[in-house]
């Protein structure tokens, strides 16, 4: 009971510390895209890490997981593609459409729960492991893929779509300018 309680209140009173802050008006809305990039830059990668941290290196295990994940990312591709065929929308929304169903409950969520069913506490750490492909899978696979059928005022070939994933550190898929 204790332990639920410790993970509730990690997600839940930040969460309420923020809404009171803007009532009372101590936070501002600009502090939105700043505070979610020094989210995903250093607390994810530090959650990462300590994650990682802790795992006993079985090569065997990791390459399954590893593998298990390409799978199963390139297996959703597939049926996100038969999806547009049977949920038709125009060309430029499919784009989208894909990223929403090959991305849905893909990533910790997902593979921690799976991954703690299968191996208990070790299982939280091993989740790293499991979803390390998916960063690939997303910025340098599926952003190309749902580029492809966007419209933009300019086409940008794969390659530098690819490029731009590589070197923004917000891993955006937007034009040079």
């Amino acid at each position: 009971i204790l332990k639920l309680f410790l993970f509730l209140g990690v997600q839940i009173l930040p969460l309420l510390l923020g809404y009171r802050l803007k009532v009372v008006g101590r936070a501002r809305e600009s502090w939105g895209k700043p505070l979610s990039l020094f989210i995903i830059i250093v607390m994810n990668t530090a959650v990462v890490l300590m994650g990682a941290w802790r795992l006993e290196i079985h090569w065997n295990e990791m390459l399954r997981a590893l593998l298990v994940c390409l799978l199963f990312g390139l297996t959703m591709t597939g049926v996100a593609q038969l999806m547009c065929r049977i949920h038709p929308h125009d060309r430029p929304s499919r784009g989208g459409y894909i990223m929403t169903i090959v991305n849905s409950n893909f990533g910790f969520t997902m593979a921690g729960f799976v991954s703690y069913m299968l191996y208990k506490e070790d299982g939280i750490s091993f989740q790293t492991i499991y979803i390390f492909p998916i960063g690939m899978l997303i910025y340098l696979f599926w952003f190309p893929l749902a580029q492809t059928y966007g419209e933009t005022t300019r086409k940008i070939g794969i390659g530098r779509t690819v490029l731009m994933a590589m070197i923004s550190p917000k891993a955006t898929s937007r034009p040079f300018t």
